[in-house]
């Protein structure tokens, strides 16, 4: 199991996957659930960003 998440699951502290999130057109996101390395995040789209 180790040897599987050392070389096949990429894990990411948490701000940073908020930052790849703003970076994509969001504002702050909001990470509301966790079970085990699954996390859930919310965030609205940032104003002024075109579709």
């Amino acid at each position: 199991m180790r040897a599987t998440y050392a070389t096949h699951v990429a894990i990411l502290p948490p701000m940073t996957v908020a930052a790849i999130i703003e970076a994509g057109g969001f504002e702050t996101p909001v990470q509301f659930f966790q079970a085990g390395l699954l996390h859930a995040w919310h965030a609205k789209r940032a104003l002024g960003i075109d579709k």
